[in-house]
């Protein structure tokens, strides 16, 4: 159990909380909480101006992450329900101890110790914390933060690694994904060290907090990635994880009817999943994945395009040049000697 003493701005919301009173008129001025020293008012309105966003506020990235910081972490006040918000930056919510809702959209869940959620750009969300156990954490970084460190785990897996990345970048809006990560202890104790040592205002302390960051992604990974869910979809992460992984060990013969009968699925089924859980048809999303695939094979230069094209799973060349120019605008030959050029 971590034990973080009440500050005077939870001891307010505490004493709102309990006594069923609005924030708004104590933050204005207009009333006053009874039992507190004018600096612990001061501290209360000070503190919550900056956390109780209006609604709908939208929050850019140098908002929270101060300029050449890769990452904020924060602990949420105990006893405040924050206002609707969206940020531009890609948030982790994490729940250390004890309970809180974290409110998606507009749907309600009820975390427990070791839940975490991913919500991308755009997500519309807010929270509430009223447990004097409850520790809950946002981890805020850079989108660039992200790819560095969360996406470039997945790079050996064509098929997660485009389907984080188009999700989180391209997705729709309200787009969360949540991970049931139980009591890991390592987790736990990497996330209270990331927001002990982001209290630090020195390079030292923002080094460290960036490795902790890549430690915890790494202790996702590894342990936690068939744990995932995506909060908008129907589908059972457990099976879109799967199929994700069949997709990329069988990349170059992998159609939809194979993938059904390997699940036990009708055709109609697999194209919704990978629907609900993409956003794209699954041709679309298996070109996505081939391309992405493609790229990775024409860094290697002794490979010959036609090479590059047969192993990611294209019948003829011309059909690949084809795919690949449509998707990013440039010949596969052509995309090979920017390589050239930028080494």
């Amino acid at each position: 159990m971590y034990d973080i003493p009440f500050t005077d701005t939870e001891l307010i919301c505490k004493y709102l909380y309990e006594h069923g009173l609005p924030i708004e008129p104590f933050l204005s001025g207009a009333r006053t909480p009874e039992g507190f020293t004018p600096e612990q008012v001061r501290h209360f309105r000070d503190d919550v101006q900056m956390k109780y966003a209006g609604p709908r506020a939208i929050y850019e990235e140098d908002i929270p992450i101060e300029p050449g910081c890769d990452l904020t972490v924060r602990r949420v006040v105990r006893y405040l329900t924050t206002q609707k918000h969206k940020h531009e930056y890609i948030e982790f919510v994490y729940l250390l101890q004890g309970t809180c809702r974290e409110y998606v959209g507009d749907t309600e869940y009820v975390m427990k110790p070791g839940d975490l959620f991913l919500l991308a750009p755009g997500t519309i969300h807010r929270t509430s914390s009223d447990d004097d156990d409850s520790l809950l954490f946002y981890i805020m970084l850079r989108k660039s933060t992200f790819e560095n460190a969360f996406l470039s785990l997945l790079s050996h897996d064509d098929a997660l690694s485009v389907f984080f990345s188009e999700i989180v970048f391209k997705g729709d809006v309200n787009r969360s994904f949540f991970f049931r990560t139980g009591e890991n202890p390592v987790l736990q104790q990497i996330v209270y060290d990331m927001y002990d040592r982001s209290r630090y205002d020195e390079e030292i302390y923002r080094r460290r907090s960036k490795l902790l960051f890549e430690l915890m992604c790494l202790e996702i990974v590894q342990h936690h990635l068939t744990d995932f869910r995506a909060k908008n979809t129907r589908s059972r992460a457990f099976d879109i994880i799967s199929v994700l992984r069949y997709i990329n060990e069988n990349l170059t013969e992998v159609t939809v009817e194979s993938a059904s009968s390997h699940f036990g699925y009708s055709r109609v089924h697999m194209e919704r999943l990978i629907k609900a859980s993409t956003g794209r048809t699954f041709s679309d999303f298996i070109l996505h994945i081939k391309m992405r695939h493609a790229k990775g094979l024409l860094a290697n230069p002794n490979l010959s395009i036609h090479e590059v094209a047969e192993n990611s799973g294209f019948g003829d060349d011309s059909s690949f040049y084809r795919a690949f120019r449509k998707i990013y605008g440039i010949t596969p030959s052509g995309f090979r000697n920017t390589l050239n050029i930028n080494n």
